[in-house]
């Protein structure tokens, strides 16, 4: 998973840091050279937001995850 920051400006001036974290799927080449990011590097990833659900294991109610393909 990745982090992505993004800074948001609120009404009255206030910022605020909002942070999501992505599942980055990578084939190929790109997987190889993402082998050699070192944690807190900053990156740039270009790719598709893909959707899929799945049911856990578990059996319990079916949940979606999102993920950027590249």
């Amino acid at each position: 998973a990745k982090r992505f920051r993004r800074i948001q400006t609120m009404t009255g001036g206030v910022e605020q840091v909002r942070t999501n974290w992505h599942s980055v799927v990578l084939y190929g080449a790109l997987a190889e050279v993402a082998e050699t990011f070192e944690k807190g590097e900053n990156v740039r990833i270009v790719g598709t937001l893909l959707s899929r659900q799945f049911t856990p294991k578990d059996g319990s109610k079916p949940r979606t995850v999102w993920e950027v393909v590249a």
